[in-house]
C-alpha cells in the first residue's frame, strides 16, 4: 500500500509503519493527476497498482482517474457531512467497509498499537521523557485556541507542583505566539518552534503528557500513545476528538452546540473555550501524567 500526498505527511505515515511507500504530491511530475489528459509517467504511476482509493470531494478527479486507470477506482468523502455527529474515525472505516476495502473496522486499534517504535527524535538538551509537559498553544483556527494567558498559568503550576518541565511547542503558522507566551511568562519557559515534523513527532513521543486544541499536533500525540489532554471548544469533539489510549477531551459547555463547520455567526463570548478552567486541565495532566 503506498500513499500519494504531501511529502511531509508521507514521511509520517512511513514512520507510523502505516504504508509501505509514500509519493509528494506536491511534486510536479504528478500535475496531470487532476487532468483528464495525463502525462504517460502519471498513467504508467496509477496503472502500477490494482486498487486506487481518493479520499476527495471532487468527482471531476474520480473521471479522470477513472478514464486513465484499468484497475479499481473508489472515492470516499473525506469527512461525512457537518450535521452528523459520527466521529471521522469509524465514519472513514465505515465507507471503506461498505465499499468492501476493510474487512475490520476495528484496524485503527493495531495502527495505534504499532504506533510507539518511532524514534526519539534529535538531541536537543531537552529533559527526559519522565520529565517534559509539552504545550502546544496553536491551533488550525484561532477560534480553537485557549487564552494564551491560561496556559502560562498552567504551566507555572505544573512546574511548581514538578509534574515536568514545561515546553511550548509551536509551529510555522503560529509563530505569534512565540513573543506572546514569552511576554506573559517571566519564568522563561523554554519555547521550541518546530518546522520539522520528524523533530515534532521526536518531542510529542518524548513527552510525559501534551495539554493541546482540537489540532493536528494533538491527534499525533494520542495516536502515538502519549498522555494527552485536548481542549475542545466550536469544534464538535463527537467528530473530531482524538483517538488514543490515554486521552482526556475538555469542553466548557456541554449545552453549547458546535458551530465551527457551520455558516452560523460565531458567539463573541464562546463558553465552550472559556469555560475550561486552569483547574480543569491541571486536573486531567495529574491523572494522565501519575
Amino acid at each position: 500500500m503506498a500513499l500519494l500526498c504531501s511529502s511531509e505527511l508521507g514521511k509520517m505515515a512511513h514512520e507510523l509503519n502505516i504504508v509501505e511507500a509514500y509519493f509528494p504530491l506536491e511534486s510536479a511530475r504528478f500535475s496531470t493527476l487532476f487532468c483528464e489528459s495525463m502525462t504517460p509517467f502519471v498513467k504508467t504511476f496509477i496503472g502500477d497498482y490494482d486498487t486506487i482509493i481518493l479520499f476527495s470531494f471532487s468527482e471531476a478527479i474520480e473521471h479522470y482517474v477513472k478514464h486513465n486507470h484499468p484497475g479499481e477506482v473508489y472515492r470516499i468523502d473525506p469527512r461525512p457531512p457537518v450535521d452528523e455527529e459520527i466521529h471521522i474515525v469509524p465514519y472513514l472505516m465505515k465507507q471503506l467497509q461498505i465499499k468492501r476495502l476493510l474487512i475490520s473496522p476495528n484496524i485503527f486499534c493495531s495502527f495505534t498499537s504499532g504506533a510507539t517504535s518511532i524514534s526519539s527524535g534529535p538531541d536537543d538538551n531537552l529533559p527526559c521523557q519522565e520529565r517534559v509537559v509539552v504545550i502546544h498553544p496553536g491551533a488550525g483556527s484561532p477560534k480553537k485556541r485557549w487564552p494564551v494567558e491560561n496556559l502560562v498559568q498552567v504551566a507555572r503550576i505544573i512546574r511548581s507542583e514538578k509534574l515536568g518541565e514545561v515546553v511550548f511547542m509551536v509551529g510555522p503558522a503560529e509563530s505569534d505566539l512565540v513573543s506572546i507566551v514569552k511576554s506573559r511568562s517571566e519564568d522563561g519557559f523554554r519555547v521550541c518552534e518546530v518546522s520539522d515534523l520528524f523533530y515534532l513527532m521526536g518531542l510529542v513521543r518524548r513527552a510525559r503528557c501534551l495539554i493541546g486544541h482540537d489540532s493536528g499536533v494533538t491527534h499525533l500525540s494520542a495516536f502515538i500513545g502519549t498522555p494527552t489532554v485536548a481542549i475542545f471548544g466550536p469544534s464538535n469533539p463527537k467528530r473530531w476528538s482524538p483517538l488514543g489510549r490515554a486521552t482526556k477531551i475538555l469542553r466548557g459547555a456541554s449545552d453549547c452546540t458546535p458551530c465551527f463547520e457551520m455558516e452560523a455567526a460565531r458567539c463573541d463570548d464562546p463558553q465552550c473555550l472559556n469555560g475550561v478552567s486552569v483547574n480543569m486541565v491541571l486536573d486531567a495532566v495529574r491523572k494522565l501524567a501519575s
